[in-house]
């Protein structure tokens, strides 16, 4: 089982490492999707079983430590410090993005640098010539 669980996940890695170059194509899609297919079957049963073993305890043994009021709070906590530092990133990142652009500031700004824009003209016929 460990040998099938290994290759499961080495090919995940290896699927995930082949679809870098062809990032904007539906190839690349494609093997990302697989990849985390068998991703999932590597760890999913795994994490399926481990949470039943939690849930289900017999009558008159311990589940070993169980979750108190403390360790719910705590995880709340660390939900919102971790929500917060994502807010206070996003909320940089606009500000060093700089004002809005719009088209017509765009074409001001090629004519006073010197570059010509390009005027192209109705055609009446649909030739590519």
């Amino acid at each position: 089982m460990d040998h099938i669980l290994g290759l499961a996940l080495a090919a995940a890695c290896l699927l995930f490492t082949l679809s870098l170059p062809f990032s904007g194509t539906a190839f690349a899609g494609t093997l990302r999707r697989w990849a985390g297919f068998l991703l999932l079957l590597a760890f999913g049963p795994s994490l399926f079983f481990g949470v039943l073993q939690q849930a289900v305890v017999s009558p008159g043994v311990s589940a070993g430590g169980g979750t108190s009021a403390t360790d719910v709070l705590a995880g709340i906590g660390g939900f919102a410090l971790l929500s917060l530092g994502a807010y206070v990133t996003l909320l940089v990142r606009s500000r060093l993005k700089g004002e809005k652009r719009d088209a017509m500031s765009d074409y001001f700004r090629q004519r006073s640098a010197g570059k010509r824009l390009v005027e192209r003209e109705e055609r009446d016929d649909h030739s590519p010539f």
